[in-house]
């Protein structure tokens, strides 16, 4: 009887120590293999997904060339970047250099929102009586291609008289602006009928830093990407939210800018490719009234 005690307590004891040893064992293992890195093998397979739907990227652009209602104009930027700036994105502002010479005299601080990067991007707009214009180019017709370029460039690097349409004797132009923003506008709306002029314009410009011209006149069309002009990247056509399928201004009916937008989107559906859709929201100042953005 003594001996049976005996081995049944020795039995029990190296059971109780095997199922300790086990566990030890165990959560050694455990252990170890949270410490180690995961192998090809244990990751989780990523599910990927092809969408087959367009993608769109969406700029805000707006256009600020309105010298007579100034102040209009300033607190048309300002509510614009308040907005930005709430929502955390980039708007794109195209500014003549007369603008930007009559912020700079009269409402500096609009020009410090324009150099805000995280939220602004500053480019370049030709508007009369600037010489390139049409309608406008009597002052450099006749001119051989060196006399062009001098004259142009002096148009670029010096203010522009909104009365004579002759440069003045003081910094303006493109090259006015890109040292006040501390980098050159990317891109410009260059409007003119006569290609040579184009070109020497562009070339003056890409000299400053122009990377970007913008394509006018399309009718809706897209510039596809990797497009070049003159050696510039195209920035791709626009769609202008200006008007309804009856061509009224979207201000003269019961629409909005963002109705017109949703009814635009659906071009983009049917494409198969990136595209780059431009929303032009120009923002305008009408009976002295503020357009709510």
């Amino acid at each position: 009887m003594k001996l049976k005690f005996v081995s049944l307590v020795i039995f029990l004891t190296i059971f109780v120590l095997a199922i300790a040893i086990g566990i030890v064992v165990i959560k050694g293992y455990i252990s170890q293999k949270q410490l180690l890195p995961i192998t090809e093998k244990e990751k989780p397979m990523a599910i990927k997904k092809e969408s087959e739907e367009t993608l769109v990227y969406l700029t805000f652009v707006i256009n600020v060339h309105d010298f007579v209602n100034l102040t209009e104009s300033a607190d048309v930027i300002k509510k614009a970047m308040e907005v930005y700036k709430k929502y955390n994105v980039k708007g794109e502002f195209y500014l003549t250099s007369t603008m930007w010479e009559k912020y700079k005299e009269n409402y500096p601080e609009i020009i410090e929102l324009l150099k805000d990067e995280k939220h602004a991007t500053v480019s370049y707009h030709i508007r009369p009586p600037h010489p390139v214009y049409p309608g406008f180019t009597s002052k450099i017709e006749g001119l051989n291609k060196e006399e062009l370029k001098e004259i142009l460039r002096k148009y670029e690097t010096h203010s522009l008289n909104l009365e004579t349409g002759n440069y003045e004797n003081k910094e303006g132009g493109y090259a006015l602006m890109k040292k006040d923003l501390g980098y050159a506008p990317p891109s410009a709306g260059i409007f003119s009928d006569k290609p040579e002029i184009v070109e020497t314009e562009v070339e003056i410009l890409k000299e400053m830093g122009l990377s970007m011209i913008v394509r006018h006149g399309d009718g809706g069309s897209l510039a596809d990407f990797g497009e070049k002009k003159y050696g510039l990247w195209i920035r791709p056509a626009d769609f202008e939210i200006l008007e309804d399928e009856n061509g009224k201004a979207w201000w003269n009916t019961d629409k909005k800018p963002a109705d017109l937008l949703s009814e635009k989107i659906s071009y983009f559906t049917e494409k198969k490719y990136p595209t780059l859709l431009r929303v032009n929201i120009l923002v305008l100042v009408l009976s002295m009234k503020i357009i709510s953005i």
